[in-house]
């Protein structure tokens, strides 16, 4: 159950009072009428990343290995253009052009989609309404909160876990972003932020699921797998984008903590110590939680 933004699963084992115990938010483990209350053992969830071709990367793989497929294929030739890059468009992204390659040359087939279907039980996948081969009739619609701007309000996904529509704010505009107090560095064209990822996560996949992401790019959908606990598999075929990327992963994971960016439907964590991360029980029982709880590495998703 969800109360007040917090997760909240009834476990089967029980207290040594006897009675049922609680996971709140996968980072504690209590029981409502004593005074037992305990942090889930911290673990680091398996991280696998290849520069390789995706068809080859999936190939490796029995069927429906993976349980749910988050992917941002290319969309569209024509970013990698010259002519792309007009008086429209923001100084900064003339700037970056010269990192702008061969990547959106492989816009996806039906013979990827058949792949992706064939390695993975459930996907997303961002881009959908470029391609013309028929998808599910559930949609993600991403409002990047630029109006205004020459670029595109929102972008889509196909998602066949719902079927209907949701949406997620997140200001993704040039220079500005929705939590500049944690800015992200961009090193791809078409990078997404890591809370579109997160909420993604939260929302659609379940403990102990493995992910897959056949074009990692700038890697966010990686360092979201890690805050959250997810064990992650992906693959980027640019060697520059795929080496970019692997350091800004390992930035992150080298912090002592990784915490969640801030959107409309998230409470954004603040910097506690230990200490003050420890939830009082009766904040637990009302499930309102008056700290933020920053969330640490871990995989224990059971």
């Amino acid at each position: 159950m969800n109360r007040n933004g917090h997760t909240i699963i009834k476990l089967t084992q029980k207290c040594q009072c006897g009675r049922p115990l609680f996971q709140l938010d996968n980072i504690w483990v209590y029981c409502e009428k004593c005074d037992y209350l305990e942090r889930i053992k911290k673990m680091t969830p398996t991280s696998i990343v290849e520069c390789c071709d995706c068809m080859d990367f999936m190939a490796k793989f029995p069927d429906k290995y993976f349980d749910l497929a988050i992917v941002d294929p290319p969309y569209f030739k024509g970013i990698a253009k010259d002519d792309y890059f007009n008086s429209r468009v923001n100084n900064a992204r003339k700037e970056n052009k010269g990192n702008v390659k061969f990547w959106d040359s492989g816009i996806p087939t039906r013979k990827y989609y058949d792949e992706l279907k064939r390695a993975s039980d459930h996907q997303i996948i961002w881009g959908c309404n470029y391609y013309n081969f028929l998808q599910p009739v559930g949609r993600i619609v991403w409002d990047k909160v630029n109006d205004n701007t020459p670029f595109s309000d929102c972008e889509l996904a196909s998602i066949d876990l719902i079927e209907s529509v949701k949406i997620f704010r997140y200001k993704w505009n040039g220079m500005l972003q929705q939590d500049m107090k944690h800015k992200e560095t961009r090193i791809h064209p078409t990078q997404k932020p890591v809370a579109l990822y997160i909420w993604q996560l939260k929302n659609y996949a379940k403990p102990g699921d493995k992910i897959l992401d056949t074009h990692l790019g700038s890697q966010s959908s990686r360092i979201a797998a890690r805050i959250m606990g997810f064990d992650f598999w992906g693959c980027e075929i640019d060697p520059e984008y795929f080496d970019d990327g692997c350091r800004r992963f390992e930035k992150e994971a080298a912090q002592e903590m990784l915490f969640i960016p801030q959107h409309e439907e998230m409470e954004q964590p603040n910097l506690f110590n230990e200490e003050q991360l420890r939830p009082k029980k009766s904040a637990i029982k009302s499930a309102t939680c008056k700290q933020s709880i920053a969330i640490k590495h871990n995989a224990s998703q059971s």
